[in-house]
């Protein structure tokens, strides 16, 4: 894969931020560097292959969905103008 010299800094701070278990929120704040350029260098690299986007399930909360309930008293009360 071939890198930028930018995409390189940015990759290497992305990659020490996932080992420290850090946000990149936190990573911008600590290298005092602009977010919007670190998320860009995050898009490049994934799309080159650079950054693995791998999620587990662990990462996910599974939420209660409650029953559907079916009211058939559901309806317009009034007629609409369009007929």
């Amino acid at each position: 894969m071939n890198q930028t010299e930018k995409q390189s800094f940015y990759l290497s701070r992305i990659q020490s931020a996932e080992q420290n278990k850090l946000s990149i929120r936190e990573v911008v704040q600590q290298n005092n560097i602009g977010a919007q350029s670190v998320y860009a260098a995050v898009e490049a690299l994934h799309q080159k292959g650079g950054l693995s986007t791998t999620k587990t399930s662990q990462d996910f909360v599974k939420l209660p969905v409650p029953p559907l309930t079916h009211d058939l008293r559901f309806g317009l009360k009034k007629q609409l103008p369009n007929g």
